[in-house]
């Protein structure tokens, strides 16, 4: 595991809630196989303040374990609404497992579409997009902060629903269309604490 992804996994144990990180998530309706389960840990109902301490229990994100069994889908207007969702499964008589949205550095987790995703049997994947948040802060500390308000909204998803949630961050870093990518930043930001300056553009790494 990258130091990034053990500092962003580290923020949502904090707060009782760990998601599946992804690298790469495409963009569009797209058919994702799978051989495994995905689990998410998050507090179960009813909402903490109904539980004894000590209560919390694992929320089992259950995927068919059959490749091509499941249809994750991006569709334009999310997460505003969840209706485009719901016109590309009426249009392609299909039913999304996954409804993916964008979502950028330093927004607030969207519990409305999330809530709705649950609503119709659809675990809610957040893509987070780092903006031109450099990746070795991230990794340092430098918006734990943020992660951390992140990570207890989620859980408060969780604890409402008994529902989990799928977080992909800095998708296609193998491209040199996002200032993370290819040529943007290196990998040596990803994977070891304190990073280091990009050779290629000769600035610190950037993500969009």
């Amino acid at each position: 595991m990258t130091a990034l992804a053990r500092r962003l996994t580290a923020l949502f144990h904090r707060s009782a809630l760990v998601a599946a990180l992804v690298s790469a998530v495409a963009a569009g309706a797209v058919a994702i196989a799978t051989v495994t389960v995905i689990q998410a840990v998050a507090p179960a109902s009813p909402p903490a303040a109904a539980r004894p301490r000590g209560a919390d229990q694992p929320v089992i994100i259950r995927l068919p374990a059959r490749p091509e069994s499941y249809l994750g889908a991006y569709v334009k207007g999310v997460p505003a609404s969840y209706q485009p969702v719901q016109a590309l499964a009426a249009a392609t008589q299909t039913h999304p497992d996954v409804a993916l949205y964008y979502s950028g550095w330093g927004e607030a987790f969207q519990a409305g579409f999330a809530q709705q995703a649950a609503g119709h049997d659809a675990v809610p994947l957040v893509q987070i997009d780092p903006g031109q948040t450099s990746l070795t802060a991230i990794a340092s500390g430098a918006y734990d902060a943020y992660l951390e308000t992140y990570a207890k909204a989620v859980a408060s998803f969780g604890a409402r629903t008994g529902r989990g949630v799928i977080i992909g961050f800095a998708h296609e870093p193998n491209g040199r269309w996002y200032p993370w990518g290819y040529r943007h930043a290196t990998p040596r930001a990803f994977w070891l604490p304190g990073g280091t300056s990009s050779p290629c553009s000769g600035s610190w790494a950037r993500t969009t």
